[in-house]
């Protein structure tokens, strides 16, 4: 009977072990979620500003059109 006390406090010993490490794991998760949600807002930023930038070229291009600043090669056409 006296076995099973060492066997107990080993056991207790390896849960709580396995609690430390599974705390020290949910810390890092979380470590790494919040870095994952930066990297995100980042790579956002990014695509809105190329949105935006598309976006603007498309607005000149078709303001040049409409102004006439951007003609047709008319004399290609005509061969």
């Amino acid at each position: 009977m006296n076995d099973s006390e060492p066997n107990n406090s080993d056991w207790l010993q390896y849960k709580l072990m396995i609690v430390d490490r599974l705390d020290k794991a949910e810390m890092s998760q979380r470590e790494m979620s919040s870095e994952l949600q930066a990297l995100q807002g980042k790579v956002g930023a990014y695509e809105l500003c190329g949105c935006m930038f598309a976006g603007a070229v498309l607005i000149v291009l078709a303001y040049l059109k409409f102004h006439g600043m951007i003609k047709k090669n008319e004399d290609q056409n005509s061969l």
